[in-house]
């Protein structure tokens, strides 16, 4: 996941990386609208904690000079209250950039050609020969399978689809 700093700062890089990866460019667009409502947020919080911090010591003084502050404490009652339903806000904008903010994948290096799948990588270089097999040989998911330490099927009865189990020596392993 992207720190919330570098998506808000270099949000046109991160914008010519979604473009890069073929990607939903309103991804970024939500992402940073949640964000500017969440700090603006967070200033006026800040701004209302600072009003009653000096509303406080007010009461304080008019305490000690043995005063009436039923009008002040009011007021900072309701400073209170308008400071925690601005907080509960706050929390569910925070879950929602968070939400965000994990569907907005890592910037690619430059060097990384742009391309809409797999099919269109470029082949930089290549080590070694491709090894040749006398038989077809297995993807290792199928010799797990056969070997009875991984369960598909059951995996994705208690799991939903794209899961496996591992069982036996596979949990062991």
């Amino acid at each position: 996941m992207l720190d919330v700093k570098i998506v808000r700062e270099n949000a046109p890089k991160v914008e010519e990386s979604l473009r890069k990866r073929n990607y939903d460019l309103s991804i970024l667009d939500r992402f940073l609208k949640i964000e500017n409502e969440r700090r603006e947020l967070l200033r006026l919080i800040e701004e209302k904690r600072e009003q009653r911090n000096k509303i406080s010591q007010e009461i304080a003084t008019l305490k000690r000079e043995k005063k009436d502050a039923v009008s002040i404490l009011a007021e900072a009652k309701n400073i209170s209250d308008f400071i925690t339903e601005k907080e509960d806000r706050l929390k569910v904008l925070e879950e929602e950039a968070r939400q965000e903010l994990l569907i907005i994948p890592n910037i690619p290096h430059e060097s990384v050609p742009k391309g809409k799948d797999e099919a269109e990588n470029v082949e930089i270089r290549k080590w070694g020969a491709p090894r040749e097999f006398d038989f077809h040989p297995l993807n290792h998911w199928d010799i797990a399978e056969m070997h009875g330490i991984i369960d598909f099927e059951r995996a994705s009865k208690i799991a939903g689809a794209r899961f496996s189990l591992m069982k036996g020596m596979g949990a062991k392993l």
